[in-house]
Protein backbone atom coordinates (compact mmCIF):
# COMPACT_ATOMS: atom_id res chain seq x y z
CA UNK A 1 0.00 0.00 0.00
CA UNK A 2 2.68 2.27 0.89
CA UNK A 3 4.66 1.38 -2.49
CA UNK A 4 1.22 2.66 -4.31
CA UNK A 5 1.11 5.91 -2.22
CA UNK A 6 4.61 6.71 -3.14
CA UNK A 7 4.15 6.33 -6.64
CA UNK A 8 1.15 8.21 -6.80
CA UNK A 9 2.23 10.80 -4.78
CA UNK A 10 4.94 10.97 -7.16
CA UNK A 11 2.93 11.09 -10.08
CA UNK A 12 1.14 14.19 -8.56
CA UNK A 13 4.35 15.18 -7.99
CA UNK A 14 6.20 14.78 -11.59
CA UNK A 15 2.71 16.20 -13.68
CA UNK A 16 2.67 19.04 -11.26
CA UNK A 17 6.63 19.74 -12.35
CA UNK A 18 6.00 19.54 -15.73
CA UNK A 19 3.19 21.78 -15.93
CA UNK A 20 5.48 24.15 -14.79
CA UNK A 21 7.87 24.22 -17.76
CA UNK A 22 7.59 27.22 -20.36
CA UNK A 23 5.83 25.57 -23.46
CA UNK A 24 7.23 28.30 -25.76
CA UNK A 25 9.96 30.49 -25.26
CA UNK A 26 7.83 33.18 -27.11
CA UNK A 27 6.87 36.06 -24.90
CA UNK A 28 3.91 36.88 -26.01
CA UNK A 29 1.86 34.04 -24.44
CA UNK A 30 2.31 33.37 -20.80
CA UNK A 31 4.07 30.45 -19.74
CA UNK A 32 2.36 27.73 -17.48
CA UNK A 33 3.59 29.67 -14.02
CA UNK A 34 1.93 33.10 -15.25
CA UNK A 35 -1.18 30.59 -16.40
CA UNK A 36 -1.05 28.90 -12.78
CA UNK A 37 -1.00 32.49 -10.96
CA UNK A 38 -3.14 33.82 -12.59
CA UNK A 39 -5.96 31.05 -11.00
CA UNK A 40 -5.15 32.63 -7.27
CA UNK A 41 -4.92 29.47 -6.03
CA UNK A 42 -4.14 29.34 -2.39
CA UNK A 43 0.04 29.10 -1.75
CA UNK A 44 2.29 27.51 0.97
CA UNK A 45 5.67 29.48 1.08
CA UNK A 46 9.02 27.67 1.59
CA UNK A 47 11.88 26.71 -0.69
CA UNK A 48 9.12 25.65 -2.83
CA UNK A 49 6.22 28.01 -3.15
CA UNK A 50 3.30 25.54 -3.84
CA UNK A 51 -0.12 26.35 -5.21
CA UNK A 52 -2.84 24.69 -4.36
CA UNK A 53 -6.75 24.78 -5.15
CA UNK A 54 -9.44 24.66 -1.75
CA UNK A 55 -9.62 21.36 -0.25
CA UNK A 56 -6.05 20.29 -0.84
CA UNK A 57 -3.90 21.29 1.21
CA UNK A 58 -2.91 18.61 2.94
CA UNK A 59 -1.87 17.21 -0.40
CA UNK A 60 0.36 20.00 -1.52
CA UNK A 61 2.27 19.89 1.73
CA UNK A 62 2.95 16.40 1.41
CA UNK A 63 4.05 16.99 -1.91
CA UNK A 64 5.76 20.13 -0.95
CA UNK A 65 8.09 17.95 2.03
CA UNK A 66 8.56 15.11 -1.03
CA UNK A 67 9.86 17.11 -3.44
CA UNK A 68 11.67 19.34 -0.41
CA UNK A 69 13.67 16.11 0.96
CA UNK A 70 14.62 14.60 -3.06
CA UNK A 71 16.27 17.91 -3.65
CA UNK A 72 18.17 17.99 -0.40
CA UNK A 73 19.20 14.59 -1.65
CA UNK A 74 20.46 16.07 -5.10
CA UNK A 75 22.26 19.11 -3.45
CA UNK A 76 23.69 16.85 -0.69
CA UNK A 77 24.95 14.20 -2.99
CA UNK A 78 25.55 15.70 -6.00
CA UNK A 79 26.19 19.53 -5.22
CA UNK A 80 23.14 20.27 -7.42
CA UNK A 81 20.66 23.27 -6.63
CA UNK A 82 17.83 24.04 -8.50
CA UNK A 83 14.69 25.87 -7.66
CA UNK A 84 11.36 24.76 -8.08
CA UNK A 85 7.46 25.96 -7.67
CA UNK A 86 5.25 22.92 -7.34
CA UNK A 87 0.97 23.18 -8.56
CA UNK A 88 -1.54 21.10 -7.44
CA UNK A 89 -4.58 21.04 -9.67
CA UNK A 90 -7.91 19.65 -9.87
CA UNK A 91 -9.33 18.83 -13.19
CA UNK A 92 -11.02 22.43 -13.38
CA UNK A 93 -7.63 23.99 -12.51
CA UNK A 94 -5.75 21.53 -15.31
CA UNK A 95 -8.27 22.67 -18.25
CA UNK A 96 -8.42 26.40 -17.07
CA UNK A 97 -4.66 26.40 -18.15
CA UNK A 98 -4.08 23.57 -21.17
CA UNK A 99 -5.29 21.43 -23.46
CA UNK A 100 -3.29 18.43 -22.20
CA UNK A 101 -5.96 15.97 -21.29
CA UNK A 102 -6.36 15.96 -17.50
CA UNK A 103 -5.79 12.07 -16.14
Amino acid sequence: MTANRNQAGFLYLFFGLLILMPCSCNHSNPSMLEKVDQLNLNTIDGKVKTYYPEGYEDRARINQAFLNESMGFYEKNFKVSQSFELAILDSSDWKAITNIPYG
